[in-house]
């Protein structure tokens, strides 16, 4: 892949840490700039128990994904995983495990 935005974690972890990394895997098209790409994409909720990122799609939508249970602006949910497909405020798809 000759494309990739990433952040490095530098430290040493003691004996009974929690560290948790969170990875998008986002398919694009391929002239598109993936370092802009990155950087449209808002962060809600990153912590040991739960991620929700917010990721921009065509026609004015957006696709929120969500592990663990979270809660933000525009939208809370206690299932394991959940995405949310809306444009503005108005849910267009929905899903959850």
């Amino acid at each position: 892949m000759p494309y990739r935005v990433r952040y490095h974690w530098r430290g040493t972890p003691k004996k009974g840490d929690a560290v948790t990394i969170t990875s998008v895997l986002l398919p694009h098209d391929p002239t598109r700039n993936p370092s802009k790409l990155a950087t449209e994409i808002e962060v809600a909720v990153d912590n040991n128990d739960a991620t929700a990122v917010k990721v921009p799609l065509s026609g004015g939508r957006s696709c929120w994904l969500a592990v663990g249970p979270v809660e933000t602006e525009s939208f809370t949910t206690k299932s394991k995983a959940t995405v949310v497909v809306m444009k503005g405020k108005e849910v267009l798809a929905e899903g959850s495990e």
